[in-house]
Formats: structure tokens, sequence, C-alpha cells
């Protein structure tokens, strides 16, 4: 049962990251996470409240924009702005942008800041409606 939700979950993101760019894999693609020197980070504490807390280095000053999508590439929840370069980080309590409470499933984070990208796979349990 594992093999198979991880068969899907990379399925799934591979179909968000071709939509995403526009086009189908190629050798190019990345068929897994990948990190282009911005060091994403995600770590999940579950007390006292669940949160995630989300880091990342920027590597020159500029501006940077944080996307959490759902395995449709329904982007959930996002933060950016303009900041000097070194550690960044953001904390998402597992609310939409409309301050619900988002449903259990897998997450992909996207960043982009200074023409690098980097995404990460999340999979978040027990905590929706």
């Amino acid at each position: 049962m594992k093999i198979l939700t991880l068969s899907i979950a990379l399925l799934v993101f591979i179909a968000v990251s071709c939509s995403e760019r526009g086009n189908a894999p190629t050798n190019n693609t990345p068929l897994t996470e990948y990190d282009e020197g911005l060091n994403l980070k995600v770590s999940t504490t579950t007390m006292p409240m669940p949160v995630t807390e989300i880091t990342f280095s920027i590597p020159k000053a500029g501006s940077y924009h944080l996307n959490v999508l759902n395995v449709t590439g329904y982007t959930i929840r996002s933060w950016g702005g303009t900041t000097s370069a070194g550690q960044v980080g953001v904390t998402w309590d597992y609310t939409n942008k409309d301050g619900k409470p988002v449903d259990v499933g897998l997450y992909i984070y996207v960043l982009e800041a200074g023409g690098l990208t980097a995404r990460k796979l999340d999979l978040l349990g027990g905590l929706g409606s």
C-alpha cells in the first residue's frame, strides 16, 4: 500500500511540475524533489499546535515567492516579499488563504527566488476537517 501511495504521489508531483512549466517531462525535468541552492527545509511541529516551519536561503537580495499547492496544483497558501540575502522563514499553520484548515493529503512546496526554483513534498495527516 505504501508503494502505491508513493507512486501516485510521484505521478502527481510530475504532473504538477509539468503543468506549471507548460511542458512534458524531458531529460532536464526532474522526476523527484529538487532544490537549486535555495536550501528549502520543511519542519513539522505538533506541540502545542501543529505548524510547519519553512526555511530557505536567498543567495542574493531580491524577491521570493513560496506557494503551497495541493495535488491538483491549486495554490492553497502563498507568501512572498523582498528580502536581503540570507535565511528566511515562514510558519504555516495548515490553513488555506481563507483561514480554514486544510484537508489531509499531499502538499507541494514551490519556492522561486533569484531565478532559482526548489520543490518539496509533504504528506499532511489528521488535521483537516
